[in-house]
């Protein structure tokens, strides 16, 4: 029923969405749209002829400013982009060449409106020259007048007015070339000698003659080049190819139209026929599907690797599958019917099976419920039940249903995770702190810190490597475990912080990674103990080391090194200045330095050593840790 649903829905779903298809694409032209895009060519049409004959009446004179020319290249670019908003039923590639057509238009429109620009600067500059040109004229006859040449001079400049003139108007090689020979005799001119007043008429006058007429005869081409430019190109060389695209895209939209109109008469003829014949097979195909379901649930039934149980409430099995009783040990699913009839003991906790009972007649359900069995042949296994109530339509219970699945390989995975778990964090609470392992069991990011307090303590045993020379390998290292066993005993019992051992030096501090006020107190009483330890254990093998002990109190850096195997570590002069306190002691004793002796005296006893030369450090006073005070009055009593 659910596959019929779904094909069903499928299929009306599918028709929809084909026919909302096939009638969008029908409706695919907008006339709106196409209406307005063609109103835009025209106009587009109509304004290039526009621009051109406002290029015309810049160029005959019929107008002398450019805003005619400015808003026909204004209005142009609007239409253009006015035409980039194309109607929806042009296919992808009919608008790509559409916007090809504009591009090149844009191009053009930016192009005239660079020339434009151009030629408004040139003839800007050009008339500036041609205009004030006869002013010029009449200023230098008057001013050249009392020359004794004035007559020639005269003449000459008349001549170049009106060549000038006719230059302007129809300019040529063979008039530039009379209008430059005309300016080279009236340099001469200006510059006889003989006819020279420097009151009438100087050099400067024949450069500004020359500049003048230079750049009329310069920029007078160049116009008339630019404004050819400006009145290329005229609206058919764009438009036409606009107009002829555009009309055999639409011309294709509307047979694409008219085929997407036969195809939707073609579907819903096509639609009606198979109603009709999914209606006439819908009895055989609902019977062919539910054999077909009871084959496939035979199937899983006999070939599942899950167990599959059919029960009454009273407790008698109807069915069990194969999986089910090779999961119980057993060969056959009647075996294990048989055994269950007898009262086989199934949990090994009996208490599971009424727990069971008890849900199901509390919910008619259990799920995921996990219990311990015992196979037929005395081992045991881990099984997770689901089971549900089946009821007939009037809610009378028929039986009960259930699944087993065996879950021992899990169970004894997970078993070996947790051990592996348990494992993990004892060695990395053996090789970081415990604050620190927490940290790095949660993932958190490790970073160091900056600690004010703290004590830090170097120990070394003295003439204990010469013994490698009397003891056999193994024994050696056992004897130096022994005693290191023993340090770190201590350094558990007075809550501090083991750090490192090199060879057969030991490092331990106090108030790292967790501060405490009494960082001092515990690492004093911490060498006390360690030299007492050595002592005995000197005494017991009959060898003769000792301990050497420097301790001194600072600020340190702590923090954690390396990433494939952590280290917990500490900097700083503190730590520098113990492990000189350490190498400049002696063996047996404990010194200390100035500010550890500070922390301790009111409650340790110390004889002072003197001054000691630190590297890298001034002089220091330095101390010997004896003992308690307090031990030192309880010896005494007890003597």
């Amino acid at each position: 029923m659910i596959l019929a649903f779904v094909r069903n829905s499928v299929f009306v779903i599918g028709t929809i969405l084909l026919i909302a298809f096939f009638w969008a694409n029908i409706q695919a032209i907008n006339h709106t749209e196409h209406e307005q895009f063609i109103s835009n060519a025209r106009l587009l049409k109509a304004g290039y002829a526009t621009l051109n004959q406002d290029v015309l009446k810049v160029r005959y004179g019929i107008v002398n400013h450019y805003d005619d020319l400015n808003k026909s290249l204004n209005q142009l670019t609007e239409l253009l982009n006015d035409l980039q908003h194309y109607p929806r039923f042009l296919t992808a590639t009919e608008t790509l060449q559409l916007a090809r057509y504009l591009e090149e238009q844009q191009a053009s429109v930016k192009q005239k409106k660079q020339l434009l620009e151009s030629f408004k600067s040139l003839d800007a500059s050009y008339k500036g020259s041609f205009f004030y040109f006869p002013t010029f004229i009449n200023e230098l006859k008057l001013k050249l007048s009392q020359r004794k040449n004035s007559l020639l001079i005269d003449s000459n400049l008349e001549q170049l007015r009106r060549d000038i003139l006719y230059y302007n108007t129809s300019p040529n090689e063979a008039l530039k070339h009379t209008i430059e020979n005309t300016v080279s005799e009236l340099e001469t001119l200006l510059l006889d000698s003989r006819t020279n007043d420097p009151t009438q008429g100087t050099m400067d006058d024949v450069n500004r003659l020359h500049q003048h007429v230079q750049l009329i005869l310069m920029n007078k081409p160049a116009l008339d080049e630019q404004l050819q430019e400006l009145v290329t190109l005229p609206a058919d060389y764009y438009t036409e190819p606009l107009f002829t695209a555009y009309s055999h895209y639409y011309q294709q939209a509307q047979e694409r139209v008219k085929q997407y109109e036969y195809y939707l008469v073609a579907l819903i003829i096509s639609i009606l026929l198979i109603i009709l014949g999914f209606f006439s097979h819908k009895f055989r195909i609902y019977q062919r599907n539910a054999q077909q379901a009871q084959q496939q649930l035979q199937s899983l039934f006999e070939h599942s690797q899950e167990g599959f149980f059919q029960r009454t409430s009273d407790g008698h099995y109807l069915s069990v599958n194969p999986a089910l009783a090779r999961i119980f040990g057993f060969e056959t699913p009647n075996a294990l019917i048989h055994a269950f009839s007898k009262g086989y003991q199934r949990y090994v906790a009996p208490e599971q099976l009424s727990d069971i009972i008890h849900l199901l007649k509390k919910q008619d359900y259990v799920k995921n419920h996990e219990s311990q069995i015992y196979r037929q042949q005395g081992t045991t296994a881990w099984i997770r039940e689901n089971i549900h109530a089946v009821r007939n339509p009037n809610g009378d219970l028929l039986y009960y249903e259930g699944i087993v699945e065996d879950i021992s390989e899990r169970k004894q995975l997970e078993d070996n995770i947790r051990q592996e778990k348990q494992l993990t964090e004892r060695l990395l609470t053996t090789v970081l702190p415990t604050p620190i392992a927490k940290q790095v069991k949660a993932g958190k990011p490790l970073q160091a810190e900056y600690v004010e307090e703290s004590t830090v303590l170097f120990a070394d045993l003295v003439g204990f490597t010469n013994l490698t020379h009397r003891l056999p390998p193994q024994e050696y290292v056992d004897l130096l475990n022994q005693i290191f066993n023993t340090f770190d005993k201590l350094a558990e019992a007075y809550r501090l912080e083991k750090i490192k051992t090199i060879g057969d030096a030991y490092m331990v501090a106090g108030g790292v990674p967790t501060a405490r006020l009494d960082h001092a107190q515990a690492i004093a009483d911490m060498a006390l103990d360690m030299r007492d330890a050595v002592r005995q254990f000197r005494a017991v093998i009959g060898e003769n080391f000792d301990v050497r002990i420097g301790i001194h109190s600072g600020a340190v850096v702590a923090g954690v090194i390396g990433t494939k195997r952590f280290n917990y570590d500490l900097w700083g002069d503190t730590v520098n200045i113990a492990s000189q306190m350490e190498s400049t002691g002696l063996a047996g004793c404990i010194q200390v330095s100035e500010t550890t002796y500070q922390l301790l005296r009111q409650e340790y006893l110390f004889t002072s050593r003197g001054t000691l030369d630190l590297k890298g450090k001034t002089k220091t006073q330095t101390y010997l840790l004896k003992n308690k005070k307090w031990q030192v009055v309880h010896n005494r009593q007890s003597a």
